[in-house]
């Protein structure tokens, strides 16, 4: 037949399909399995019976994935790795967190020497070879061949967004009478220079076309701005959400808050987290 398996086992599993000897079928559908085993996990999603979480609305057909589930509101983390700290819920992943240690990599490319740990990364690397870019921006164009790198690129749409939010953010909105001087290069309200009266004793060793009547015999010593006095004219738009700041990076990382997006990612392990420090700190773990 046409299947493929990364994993000889697998193949040769499969392969007592297309014999006869102790195959077991199933009674309503085409399936085959090469064990009892096989065929009443199989027979499950024939089942109508579901299973119901009592804490949520989660349902399934699998006792186990009922109490994998349940793990998530104990937090219970009942798989140890013997040769470090790591803990998790699913004893898949302690396995292949187990291949951190070993060195092993049991997932070859068929058409190069390419190896790695798991088949996730085996198929995204398969792209490199068919030039398939499956991940495609629903704004644009875009397209690539790892979901990582189009979350990335979905970013640059959310700061065009915010972008647009915060030159919405006009002088009739924050009146200019009461709105601290911004030099041009920093104002990102209105991208001009805001016409604001300004002491010729302030400022005035700065070209800023400021020409005071009477030039200042001692230039005045500049006091670094309080952060509550910069002006933050970046807003964020989920509602009703007030948060403001001076800076458009910070708004980006604000609204991951929002979207619950976690673009950090760990190699090693399925850590992921929001910030770039936290991820140097947890890499710290693995060494």
């Amino acid at each position: 037949c046409d299947n493929k398996f990364s994993r000889w086992a697998e193949l040769t599993k499969h392969r007592l399909t297309h014999t006869e000897v102790n195959i077991y079928k199933c009674m309503k559908c085409e399936y085959k399995g090469v064990s009892k085993r096989d065929l009443n996990k199989h027979l499950t999603s024939h089942s109508d019976n579901e299973l119901s979480c009592n804490m949520c609305e989660y349902k399934c057909r699998k006792r186990k994935s009922l109490r994998m589930h349940s793990l998530t509101h104990s937090g219970e983390k009942p798989f140890a790795c013997t040769t470090c700290e790591f803990r998790c819920k699913d004893n898949s992943k302690l396995k292949r967190h187990m291949l951190i240690h070993t060195g092993e990599k049991p997932f070859p490319c068929h058409l190069c020497e390419f190896r790695c740990r798991e088949s996730t990364k085996l198929k995204k690397h398969m792209y490199t070879h068919t030039g398939e870019n499956p991940f495609a921006c629903n704004t644009c164009e875009f397209r690539c061949k790892e979901r990582s790198k189009l979350k990335r690129h979905m970013q640059t749409h959310t700061s065009e967004r915010s972008q647009q939010t915060a030159t919405a953010v006009t002088a009739q909105q924050a009146p200019a009478a009461v709105m601290p001087f911004v030099p041009p290069v920093m104002n990102a309200v209105t991208q001009t220079m805001p016409q604001v009266t300004v002491p010729h004793s302030v400022f005035a060793h700065f070209d800023f076309n400021i020409k005071p009547d009477v030039k200042p015999k001692k230039m005045p010593v500049m006091t670094q701005t309080n952060e509550a006095e910069k002006p933050k004219p970046f807003a964020c738009t989920v509602a009703p959400c007030e948060f403001r700041c001076s800076d458009n990076s910070k708004l980006q990382r604000h609204l991951l808050i929002h979207t619950g997006e976690k673009p950090f990612a760990c190699n090693f392990c399925e850590f992921r987290c929001k910030d770039n420090n936290k991820l140097k700190r947890h890499l710290l773990t693995h060494t």
